[in-house]
């Protein structure tokens, strides 16, 4: 338990690295994008285990629900009811987009783990730009 717990919190803390609550919504969404990814790209057996975990039938909703300390899944679904508020973002479930933003980064990586492409600065936010898109009104 303590080493879930651990890892569950350093990716929340990773993600909200250079939030800023006060900035745009696109910036605030590329924010925790980037950080999604680059998590992914410098922690990737982590990223894995925390995803494979985060989806698991085996684990209890209990524990796989627990929150990391930070509210990270907590401060992407507001951002994403914010925009949905807005007219900006796609009126969908807020767990169902933020599945879907989270999803293009996972399958990115999963690629990338196993040399299928490369990820360079441009490419990532090629990536980032994507993912805005895929939620965009």
């Amino acid at each position: 338990m303590k080493f879930i717990k651990s890892r569950v919190k350093k990716w929340g803390e990773y993600l909200l690295h250079d939030y800023d609550v006060n900035a745009s919504m696109y910036e605030r969404f590329k924010c925790l994008q980037s950080n999604r990814l680059r998590f992914g790209i410098h922690f990737p057996k982590m990223f894995l285990f925390i995803d494979s975990y985060s989806f698991s039938p085996y684990i209890s909703p209990e524990l796989r629900n627990k929150d990391d300390g930070h509210n990270s899944s907590e401060i992407v679904r507001d951002l994403i009811v914010e925009g949905q508020r807005q007219g900006i973002i796609k009126e969908m479930d807020s767990h169902l987009c933020h599945q879907l933003i989270h999803g293009i980064i996972s399958s990115i990586l999963k690629g990338y783990y196993v040399n299928k492409y490369p990820l360079n600065e441009v490419q990532i936010q090629q990536i980032i730009e994507a993912s805005w898109k895929a939620i965009l009104v």
